[in-house]
């Protein structure tokens, strides 16, 4: 993975995260109740190769996530990184059908390496995601 000199940016061949500044920017859980702690995320932009570019994202702290949640009836059953979930349900047969459909796992059945489809760019991308239920 390299950074910039700057450190407000980082990624590879594959995908590129760009913060905008260094400004934060502060947000309630919930407009309805004063009491709610505020939570402090940063705006930054997300390329992805041809097909996504410099699209505006912000960071979500897992507390907060689980208060917007529940304000609306739901609620936060699995909270786990993408190379943890692989390696949990690797070899469960429906999560290896959809992963086989996703191209991050071997249609042949080869279960030593994340993907014989991934380059090691493409496997640091995937890894940068959660798996939220």
């Amino acid at each position: 993975m390299e950074r910039s000199k700057e450190e407000k940016s980082f990624g590879n061949s594959i995908y590129q995260v760009e913060f905008e500044d260094d400004k934060k920017t502060v947000l309630q859980a919930s407009a309805n109740e004063a009491e709610d702690m505020p939570f402090t995320t940063w705006k930054y932009y997300f390329t992805l190769g041809d097909s996504v570019i410099r699209c505006p994202e912000y960071t979500v702290p897992k507390m907060l996530m689980i208060k917007l949640a529940k304000e609306h009836d739901l609620e936060l059953s699995s909270y786990r990184p993408f190379y943890e979930f692989y390696e949990r349900y690797r070899t469960d047969p429906y999560f290896k059908n959809l992963m086989i459909r996703m191209k991050v796992a071997d249609p042949k059945g080869s279960q030593s390496s994340p993907s014989a489809n991934l380059n090691t760019d493409e496997w640091q991308a995937a890894c940068k995601y959660e798996r939220h239920a």
